[in-house]
């Protein structure tokens, strides 16, 4: 993991996939990772993340790709982009029965 290289993608199109953003991202610089997030139907969560080799090619794609149309004349396809806080760690539905949670 490269601290500061991973960006949040928000406000995707659901019928969007790594075909159509690859090559949007890939002009900011090379791609170490792109985490697409999915439902079980098979379209996806609206969000995704986008992990860079460098920090500098990170920040270059939140200041060039946040606010950019993906699909120019379509309505709310404009992308919201930010740096990932890579830091935190969620734990959702946890459920202890008779016992402790070492981590």
């Amino acid at each position: 993991m490269f601290l500061g290289s991973e960006i949040f993608v928000g406000k995707l199109p659901r019928d969007l996939y790594e075909a159509e953003l690859v090559p949007v991202f890939e002009t900011c610089g090379n791609i170490f990772e792109l985490r697409l997030m999915m439902d079980f139907s098979g379209t996806n969560r609206g969000y995704c993340f986008v992990q860079y080799y460098t920090a500098a090619n990170a920040i270059q794609a939140i200041e060039k790709l946040n606010d950019h149309e993906i699909r120019p004349g379509t309505i709310n396809t404009a992308l919201a982009a930010s740096i990932s806080d890579v830091t935190s760690l969620y734990f959702y539905f946890l459920s202890i029965q008779g016992g402790s949670l070492e981590l």
